[in-house]
């Protein structure tokens, strides 16, 4: 891939992408840097154009992301039985046991 020459995008069309069902996905060797920036991720929208995203810019998509899947979970009546830690990264069972087994 030569996603050195790709254009870069900013965090509100990146976050509009994704609601829209753009993919992303790691670059190879933890990104590049440029123009004070560290890109670290692709982003391919569905009609299949590609953009560079940074490190800034993914966490603002990570964020989007955490809450679509939030959203979803709440549509779907799961509300009550999911929620997200503090960092969005591990699904905490609100209904498990709390009791230790033995």
């Amino acid at each position: 891939m030569d996603y050195y020459n790709w254009k870069t995008i900013g965090a509100a069309p990146a976050c509009r992408a994704v609601r829209a069902g753009a993919e992303t996905w790691p670059l190879p060797s933890g990104g590049f840097y440029s123009g004070g920036r560290t890109y670290t991720h692709g982003l391919q929208t569905k009609r299949g154009a590609c953009y560079v995203v940074c490190r800034e810019v993914m966490k603002e998509v990570e964020a989007t992301k955490n809450d679509m899947l939030v959203e979803q979970s709440s549509s779907n009546g799961c509300s009550d039985e999911i929620a997200f830690n503090s960092d969005g990264l591990d699904l905490i069972d609100n209904k498990a046991d709390p009791s230790p087994r033995m």
